[in-house]
């Protein structure tokens, strides 16, 4: 059993993301940008429909997603940047309200990590929300994007052949893959037209 934050023991999970992704509209976290009011504060449709995709996930798994779960999550969605715990919880509390303690943040991370919800940045050791929570389709291996500059993060996808003729190339050269997830450094277009004008 998963120990909560609130006290709350989960259920073993039971069921993958397939189980509720098969019955979710074919929408990403991109794009949907109409406003929604919710819980006191103004809250964007895309996060509203993750949170409300992520509790049916977390259900349907024989796990939780309780309100401080749901608020932490909430300001991974509500960033526009990948944040370390403590920068989480500060975000969370001056943008949105939520008081919420570091140590509660780290172990909510883990679950959300846990659970496909979120995903950390071993490169920059911050976290960000996974930008397919409401989506069907079968995704790439995610790749991420992400701005040395501002910390910006792009969740992009590589073909399983890339992976798989990289993993050869790992093993001819006597290691093994640790993990799929693939970061790279990079540098952001608003980021270098800011470093353009400076430099000028």
């Amino acid at each position: 059993f998963f120990q909560a934050e609130d006290g709350i023991r989960d259920q073993p999970r039971s069921r993958g993301l397939g189980d509720v992704y098969k019955r979710q509209p074919a929408t990403c976290l991109e794009g949907i940008s109409t406003v929604d009011v919710t819980w006191g504060i103004i809250m964007t449709t895309k996060t509203d429909n993750a949170l409300a995709f992520a509790q049916e996930h977390c259900e349907q798994r024989g796990t939780r997603l309780t309100e401080k779960r749901k608020q932490v999550l909430m300001g991974l969605l509500e960033s526009d940047k990948a944040l370390s715990a403590y920068e989480l919880t500060e975000f969370c509390r001056d943008g949105l309200g939520f008081d919420l303690l570091p140590m509660s943040v780290y172990r909510i991370l883990e679950f959300l990590e846990g659970e496909q919800l979120a995903h950390r940045l071993n490169l920059a050791n911050k976290y960000v929300a996974c930008s397919h929570i409401t989506c069907e389709h079968e995704h790439d291996v995610p790749q991420f994007l992400i701005c040395k500059e501002c910390f910006h993060v792009e969740e992009v996808g590589l073909k399983r052949t890339f992976i798989n003729t990289l993993e050869k190339a790992i093993d001819e050269a006597g290691f093994h893959l640790a993990s799929h997830q693939i970061e790279l450094d990079c540098v952001c277009d608003e980021c270098s037209r800011e470093e353009t004008i400076e430099e000028t």
